[in-house]
């Protein structure tokens, strides 16, 4: 019998988002969310990451 691998470890989201008018990043997913919690980026906040065509609004 032979044992499936497992599949391969999820690499970590860079994101870039822009502050003022100004990009910044990159940071993971999880600081993204730090930041929207701590209002440093807010719903209207443009994020984007590797594989989008183009900035987005965070909500």
């Amino acid at each position: 019998m032979q044992h499936a691998s497992p599949p391969p470890v999820p690499l970590q989201v860079s994101c870039f988002y822009a502050v003022n008018g100004q990009q910044s990043g990159t940071v993971s997913f999880d600081k993204l969310k730090e930041f929207f919690t701590n209002r440093t980026i807010k719903r209207d906040s443009l994020v984007w990451k590797k594989g989008m065509t183009n900035w987005t609004t965070l909500k």
